[in-house]
């Protein structure tokens, strides 16, 4: 899972402003993206006028308060609506893994939590008085596994200010940087990103291109396919019902996980897979295995063929196979299913 910090070495730089943008770009692209707020001095909430959310409130484990579906496929993690809430631990959270392709961090200045495995966006104006303060600056934040410099509001575009610092700091610097733009303004007065509100405006084109370089702006595949590993045990669960009571048994426990899993975390995207396994009857009888597992075949045939998986295509077309020899031995034969 990606992990994105933004920080910024003083106010005004547009840290807030690109969190949520980037954010925003990440998830539009079609994965799940987590915005998570964890500088008490800038309150993402109260910038996009969260305060009349229908969603607001606590998920499962997750420290802070939670805003689902702020921009299809985002949601917002508030730490200090409520107290401080510890980021280390959400981050620490198996949550977030099996629920979001990746978080982008709205970090104090100075984050205090190792950056090991995770990337460190500085967002810092293009004046010359980032010439001086950013060496010290860059030189005092935890080690991490990418840093980035993203050039904000230049004075004059390619300008003597933004010419140094391009040399100066060389190829951690992003392209390219973004601009002022009156738009960003009126956006948050309607309480959406940039990207969403002004998608052709210019610091809104720039906020696309900065997903796209960091290579976030792109769906994401492993979420699926941890949905298929979970659910691949109910499907053969399913599958082993003409085993008797013990598998059918078997196929009752791995279905109400099942059922019990998606039903705890309606973020997650419905997939068929998940839809066809938690459709199959509470109480699976012999006579109902063909239909089954032909139908969670059938979803995970779909989702593999998403997934463009050779693999993957080729186990679905074998559990489709299997499905429908089983299904039709059940009409020829029908004397061969055990009683109930």
């Amino acid at each position: 899972m990606r992990k994105v910090f933004v920080v910024g070495p003083n106010p005004g730089t547009g840290k807030t402003t690109t969190a949520i943008n980037l954010a925003a770009c990440s998830a539009l692209a079609g994965a799940r993206w987590l915005l998570l707020d964890a500088d008490p001095i800038c309150a993402i909430a109260a910038t996009l006028d969260l305060g009349g959310h229908p969603g607001r409130g606590r998920r499962h484990d997750l420290r802070g308060i939670l805003y689902p579906d702020v921009v299809a496929g985002l949601d917002l993690l508030s730490l200090h609506e409520d107290g401080e809430q510890p980021l280390a631990e959400v981050l620490a959270s198996s949550l977030l893994e099996e629920c979001y392709d990746g978080v982008v961090i709205d970090a104090p200045a100075f984050p205090r939590e190792t950056l090991a495995g995770a990337e460190l966006l500085v967002v810092a104006r293009a004046d010359s008085l980032a010439c001086r303060t950013l060496p010290g600056f860059l030189a005092s934040l935890p080690a991490a596994e990418r840093v980035s410099l993203l050039l904000t509001l230049p004075a004059e575009p390619g300008g003597t200010a933004e010419r140094e610092l391009r040399q100066r700091f060389g190829e951690i610097v992003l392209q390219p940087a973004v601009p002022h733009d009156p738009e960003i303004g009126t956006a948050l007065m309607f309480g959406q990103p940039l990207v969403v509100r002004v998608p052709q405006a210019p610091a809104a084109i720039a906020y696309r291109l900065l997903a796209e370089t960091l290579k976030l702006a792109q769906p994401s595949r492993p979420r699926s396919r941890r949905l298929l590993r979970k659910t691949i045990p109910a499907v053969a669960a399913v599958a082993a019902l003409d085993a008797g009571q013990a598998g059918m048994d078997d196929a009752n426990e791995e279905l109400a996980e099942l059922v019990s899993w998606d039903q705890e975390r309606p973020a997650l995207t419905q997939t068929p897979v998940v839809t066809a396994v938690s459709a199959a009857p509470a109480r699976c009888w012999p006579d109902d295995a063909p239909i089954s597992l032909l139908l969670a075949a059938t979803g995970g045939l779909l989702l593999l063929l998403a997934e463009s998986s050779r693999g993957g295509l080729a186990l679905a077309l074998g559990i489709l196979a299997a499905a429908l020899v089983n299904l039709l031995l059940a009409r020829l034969f029908p004397e061969r299913q055990p009683s109930g």
